[in-house]
């Protein structure tokens, strides 16, 4: 099982040719966000999006590539089995989910002929306080901290944990006890723990190796449950392999 219990408290500032981030999407906020993230830390990127003119070229003036190269800023035309080549030929740094599909299932549906594995779920609830379940059902179990109130947009509190252990404040007054990832591996040790690093207030990416990990350990199961999560928040996934 792989997982991070903390935030990584941000990128570093680097020179061009040093990293390359891949970010999956190009959408008016979500996929906006990163690529003013990392245009001021100077980091090599490139966004893939099948909208030739999505939000993302048309604020920032990406030009569209044919190939892709490892230094500068570039977009990509393309769709999920794009940036999942991109991923494997490439392997980006950091890879940022800015698209309104769950980024790293599609890639493991790309991967795999994959189905709902319902029967995960009901031996994941009994290991889970009943405060934290938000919702439940067709091979998904999604928890939270915070579950009966909306989060602050841009949270500094989730930005806030350190590598120390050291929690910031829930604004909403919510007991955090631990990362939430903590509580994913008690209740369900068997499964993946894929942890996403909040980079900035809002702005999460996954560590592309971890992904990779992911597929890798994947590949050899019939039967998995893979877990996304941050601080105070996690969807739990069962999946089975098919033939059909």
């Amino acid at each position: 099982m792989w997982g991070y219990p903390f935030s990584l408290w941000k990128l570093s500032e680097n020179e061009k040719g040093t990293f390359m981030d891949l970010v999956v999407g190009g959408s008016p906020i979500q996929g906006c966000e990163p690529v003013e993230y990392l245009k001021a830390r100077n980091r090599d990127f490139v966004v893939v999006d099948s909208n030739p003119n999505c939000p993302a070229v048309i604020k920032y003036g990406l030009k569209l590539s044919n190939e892709v190269r490892e230094k500068g800023e570039q977009f990509l035309l393309g769709n999920i089995e794009t940036a999942l080549g991109l991923l494997e030929k490439y392997k980006p740094e950091y890879v940022f989910p800015s698209s309104p599909i769950h980024v790293v299932t599609e890639f493991a549906k790309v991967k795999f002929r994959l189905e709902s594995w319902n029967e995960a779920i009901d031996p994941i609830l009994a290991y889970l306080p009943p405060a934290v379940i938000f919702r439940a059902g067709k091979g998904r179990l999604a928890i939270t901290f915070n579950r009966d109130k909306d989060c602050v947009e841009k949270c500094e509190s989730e930005y806030q944990f350190s590598p120390s252990g050291t929690k910031g404040p829930c604004p909403l007054d919510r007991p955090k006890p631990c990362s939430i990832d903590k509580l994913m591996r008690f209740a369900c040790p068997e499964g993946f723990i894929l942890f996403s690093h909040t980079v900035s207030p809002g702005l999460g990416a996954f560590k592309g190796n971890d992904i990779l990990k992911f597929l890798d350990w994947a590949e050899k199961k019939e039967k998995f449950v893979l877990a996304t999560s941050c601080n105070c928040h996690g969807v739990f996934w069962g999946f089975k392999k098919t033939t059909r």
